[in-house]
């Protein structure tokens, strides 16, 4: 288990991170409410690989992800999946030449994992879904969710070629409800 000090550290430092991708992610205007290029996220899913069943979902997203801490209450047994399929539903106003995605896993302020994944070209107003497939780590080497939950935070950015759109940082609980079918 995590000390109280550890804990307050690590949510300084994620504070920190935050103001940071904020302050770097700014428009020409300065206007972080206007969502760069009409890039947007419109849902997001996790589901069990093997069986297609939901863990989680979020239908709701903030209309400008210029560096938005987020909160996530996830099941614990998304960590016993094999693996676990991500569903992202975006649209953008503007076309966008090489759609990237880059993202950090951290526990406290030590990154664990370092995912990208390349999207390539996306029509102008266009509604897009995304589908990738994280393998688990294997069996005795996943973390227990009781021992990380609120400490796990996932950095996530988004990029036309190195040009960013999007950026938002997620803190997961794992202490979420199955969903329900």
């Amino acid at each position: 288990a995590m000390s109280a000090v550890a804990v307050a550290e690590a949510d300084a430092a994620v504070a920190e991170a935050e103001r940071a991708i904020a302050a770097a992610s700014l428009d020409e205007s300065g206007d972080t409410r206007v969502p760069k290029g009409g890039f947007r996220v419109d849902a997001m899913s996790m589901k069990d690989g093997e069986t297609g069943a939901v863990k989680w979902a979020r239908s709701s997203w903030p209309a400008a992800l210029d560096g938005a801490a987020l909160e996530a209450r996830v099941p614990p047994s998304v960590l016993k999946c094999r693996e676990v399929s991500r569903e992202l539903t975006f649209s953008t106003r503007d076309a966008i030449a090489n759609l990237r995605l880059e993202q950090r896993v951290m526990l406290l302020d030590q990154v664990l994992e370092t995912w990208s994944f390349s999207f390539g070209f996306v029509i102008p107003g266009s509604t897009n879904t995304w589908q990738t497939v994280l393998e688990a780590a294997g069996e005795g080497k996943m973390l227990d969710p009781e021992d990380v939950s609120g400490l796990v935070y996932i950095d996530t950015v988004f990029f036309d070629d190195d040009k960013e759109l999007a950026s938002f940082v997620v803190r997961i609980h794992y202490d979420g409800k199955e969903c329900q079918s």
